[in-house]
């Protein structure tokens, strides 16, 4: 069953994304499984379909964007955030949503690399230049013309910087992947492949904005399309759907 919103519209021009509350004989039906006032919604703190703007549907951290909207080729829903290889880029601005301290969190997207895509590419980050600062990126890694698979780094402001290699890819073929931190172990999992990444850091390090052993990424937010926010060599090249 699909729906298309017919009649709805903004008096100020913008996009409207519908999204719809599923019931089945009457009783709400769970398995949509986003945004339907079930438990799956317990601990949301953002979601960006980027189906039709870069808005965000759970609690209103908008994003600024220079990629563009693909709506011939999404995963899920009407359109892809597009990165076409000219240095677009997603911003999502700072908040201390973001400020995971030590709890458990995940995030989960969808991306397809572009056959064109070789080297370095960025995914998402909230790291700059100034490792001091800490951060972490998510990127694909691999040489032009060469296997290429997924790479994550968590970088702290105590010197610490575990990271390690995830499944290799396939190009223009779409994965989901989710980036967790349970407990002590932070694991990166990837549809479509038979491995999972994992590191245990044995010391459950706080993520807090400035804190001794955190990720002290000051006033960054996150930014979808690069492996570090103030490079733009690493500019994936590809789509993302479904933050």
């Amino acid at each position: 069953l699909t729906c298309y919103n017919q009649s709805t519209f903004s008096a100020e021009g913008f996009n409207i994304t519908s999204i719809f509350t599923w019931y089945k004989n009457g009783v709400l039906n769970a398995s949509s499984g986003i945004m339907n006032g079930t438990a799956f919604d317990n601990g949301l703190l953002g979601y960006w379909p980027f189906d039709n703007d870069f808005y965000d549907y759970k609690n209103g951290f908008d994003a600024n964007s220079t990629a563009s909207l693909n709506t011939s080729r999404s995963m899920i829903g009407r359109a892809a955030a597009n990165f076409p290889g000219g240095g677009e880029y997603i911003n999502i601005s700072n908040s201390t949503a973001w400020n995971f301290n030590n709890n458990d969190f995940a995030i989960s997207l969808w991306f397809y690399s572009s056959i064109s895509s070789e080297g370095v590419k960025g995914i998402i980050t909230n790291k700059n230049l100034a490792s001091s600062l800490g951060g972490f990126f998510i990127r694909l890694d691999g040489g032009a013309g060469g296997p290429r698979r997924t790479h994550v780094g968590v970088e702290f402001g105590n010197g610490t910087s575990p990271s390690y290699n995830g499944a290799y890819i396939t190009d223009e073929r779409w994965y989901h992947m989710v980036f967790t931190r349970s407990g002590t172990n932070f694991s990166l999992y990837l549809s479509n492949s038979s491995s999972t990444a994992g590191h245990d850091l044995s010391t459950r390090i706080d993520l807090s904005f400035g804190g001794i052993d955190g990720l002290r990424n000051g006033s960054r937010g996150i930014v979808l399309g690069r492996d570090v926010i103030d490079r733009s060599t690493t500019d994936w090249r590809g789509l993302i759907d479904e933050l």
